[in-house]
């Protein structure tokens, strides 16, 4: 009968193979966890930057849906490099109708539901009623295309990206002196934002002997033709709404036979506008966006033509724009609302489509200047 015998060498060898194998899978566990780990804090490390935009879409502020739409297209560029300290950006966005109340509803949902580390609002009607909302939640809020002159006033968590109502008003007191009138109309919205170009307009008038008489209009109006012919011996009227109620104030002009200087704030840059023959010669403030020597703005406008088959406005590159800085300031630190807050009150200097903005530590306005210029034959001619 054969037996099998087993050698005490073969049989230690064994088991040290054993022990080895052993090792090797503890080794192998240990490394799969770790990678687990690593994955879940790569996770947590990549979690997104969100940010809320509460605009309006439609309604008198429509026109904003265009700076809805360059937020994401920013928004898209950065991600596309890598994000902002490789956390993509997230926008989330709501049409708010430029209703106030509606607007209001929105933000609470919006801080319930997804709780974004920032929100992007426009216009001063809107903007007024959610600042004391977001200072009630510490969460930061820009708002841009809002000219309200004390908007942030006295606030820390509220900071604002666009020309302010006295940038309104030192272009067009330049071609009041230059053109000699005398005698002004001011046909105005009734909002904050018209009060308040209004009331700096009126008080520079005062200061210089210029006799101001006014008219006022809901937004959404259709129709100023009588606030127009109320003004009709004026030696020029000037316009301030918003980009909807320029072409009525052109039309008003036209159905009136209005003969005196045409004078707008900014919003009459519009292409909508400039391409409406009754437009021509009409004096207004401008960004240096519409000029097209300077070589940032033609950047922008390659891009967004590209991107939409349209040229950006003033209110579309604050929205491009408005990201770009917050992608610069956000580049090392943490990111949560507080640090983004002091971030945004650090102070900086930023160069782009809308010119060179130098923003003082503690300021809350990033405000960006406007010149004296008219529409001539569908453009922007600077004075």
């Amino acid at each position: 009968m054969e037996r099998n015998y087993i050698n005490r060498n073969e049989y230690d060898a064994d088991r040290q193979r054993g022990s080895r194998h052993q090792f090797v899978r503890i080794v192998l566990v240990v490394l799969i966890l770790s990678m687990v780990l690593m994955s879940f804090t790569s996770c947590k490390e990549e979690d997104p930057i969100k940010i809320g935009v509460i605009i309006s879409q439609s309604g008198a502020g429509g026109h904003l849906s265009a700076a809805l739409d360059a937020i994401k297209l920013a928004a898209e560029e950065i991600n596309e490099s890598g994000g902002i300290q490789q956390r993509l950006i997230e926008v989330y966005s709501t049409d708010n109708e430029t209703d106030p109340e509606l607007a209001v509803k929105q933000f609470q949902e919006m801080e319930k539901d997804i709780a974004p580390d920032i929100y992007i609002t426009g216009l001063s009607s809107i903007s007024t009623q959610l600042i004391p909302l977001a200072e009630a939640a510490e969460v930061p809020i820009l708002c841009i295309v809002t000219a309200m002159e004390d908007l942030t006033k006295s606030k820390e968590w509220a900071f604002r990206f666009y020309s302010m109502a006295s940038n309104e008003v030192a272009p067009i007191m330049d071609s009041l002196r230059e053109y000699n009138i005398k005698d002004l109309g001011i046909v105005h919205s009734d909002d904050e934002y018209g009060m308040s170009v209004f009331n700096l307009l009126s008080a520079a008038c005062e200061e210089e002997g210029i006799s101001v008489a006014d008219e006022s209009f809901k937004n959404g109006a259709t129709d100023l033709s009588e606030q127009v012919g109320n003004l009709a011996d004026k030696e020029g009227i000037y316009v301030i709404g918003l980009v909807s109620a320029m072409p009525v104030a052109v039309d008003a002009f036209t159905e009136t036979g209005y003969q005196g200087y045409r004078l707008a704030t900014s919003a009459a840059c519009s292409p909508g506008l400039l391409s409406l023959p009754a437009a021509e010669g009409m004096i207004v403030a401008a960004p240096v966006i519409y000029n097209k020597n300077f070589s940032l703005a033609e950047t922008l406008n390659e891009k967004y033509m590209q991107a939409y088959g349209a040229k950006p406005t003033q209110q579309v590159a604050t929205g491009y724009e408005a990201i770009k800085i917050l992608a610069g300031l956000l580049q090392d630190g943490e990111i949560t609302r507080e640090s983004i807050k002091e971030k945004l009150a650090l102070g900086f200097v930023y160069t782009g489509a809308l010119g060179s903005i130098s923003v003082k530590r503690g300021e809350h306005d990033f405000t960006f200047p406007l010149y004296p210029a008219r529409i001539e034959e569908g453009v922007i001619v600077y004075e």
